[in-house]
């Protein structure tokens, strides 16, 4: 179970979309990057099309 800090954390790092626009970050560089350098090679993927 997460602390209420660690569900903080949690919802200030993936809360809000990092969108990619032809290979080309358009937000979230910052957190993909923090993310990188303490070793999470993995994360949730969730793809969003128009109909």
């Amino acid at each position: 179970m997460l602390t209420e800090w660690e569900r903080a954390a949690l919802t200030g790092l993936l809360y809000g979309p990092v969108a990619v626009d032809g290979g080309a970050f358009v937000n979230g560089n910052h957190r993909t990057l923090a993310m990188l350098d303490v070793g999470v090679r993995r994360t949730v993927v969730t793809i969003f099309r128009e109909r």
